[in-house]
């Protein structure tokens, strides 16, 4: 990204009341402290999924934290 990274723009969001609770999923070949095996990681509240990555476990993420922003009744 030409002026910020993806860290910088994560702060942004979370700095403005009205994109603070969207979450952020970053693609990346830098996985946080990686294990080979590991394909995702949730680092300081952030989900980052491993390149190159499969679209069934990209989707499985997005679903799940869908899942879990929707109000139990």
């Amino acid at each position: 990204m030409p002026v910020m990274d993806g860290g910088q723009v994560a702060e942004k969001l979370q700095e403005s009341l009205s994109t603070k609770d969207i979450p952020i999923i970053f693609l990346t070949a830098l996985l946080p402290k990686r294990k080979k095996e590991e394909k995702s990681r949730v680092v300081a509240g952030h989900l980052f999924i491993a390149k190159p990555y499969e679209i069934e476990e990209l989707l499985t993420q997005i679903e799940k934290l869908i899942m879990s922003r929707v109000p139990k009744v």
